[in-house]
């Protein structure tokens, strides 16, 4: 799951700086990915250990592990990464980071799933 999202996040920033008309050479998506995948990868592995490990062990044991809750789980789990981030960072508006860092926990929990074969229906 560390390995997939930051390569979605990248896609992902690099259509938002092209639509948005800042990508100006090849050269700024090489930084671009740099950046991501030096900062993603070890950010996405720490989140999951402390984060991601703990939800799934807490959801199989209340019988609660099924698609929509780790999900929702990552989601959550991706939004307090961004406010971590907002505040080591200092940056000015902490909330634009907030909807691609949900959407990097969405992607993750959902290949999660996919990967453990965890079903969209609740555990008898």
């Amino acid at each position: 799951m560390c390995l997939a999202v930051p390569p979605a996040y990248l896609l992902g920033s690099l259509v938002w700086l092209e639509a948005d008309g800042q990508m100006t050479s090849p050269q700024d998506a090489s930084l671009i990915a740099l950046v991501v995948f030096a900062y993603g990868v070890p950010v996405c592995a720490i989140s999951m250990a402390l984060f991601g490990l703990p939800l799934v062990l807490w959801l199989r044991a209340k019988r609660l592990l099924y698609l929509p809750m780790v999900c929702l789980g990552g989601v959550l789990g991706g939004t307090l990464v961004a406010a971590v981030t907002a505040l080591i960072n200092d940056s000015g508006n902490p909330l634009l980071g907030f909807l691609p860092a949900a959407a990097a926990g969405l992607f993750a929990s959902l290949v999660f799933c996919m990967v453990a074969r965890i079903g969209l229906r609740r555990p008898a």
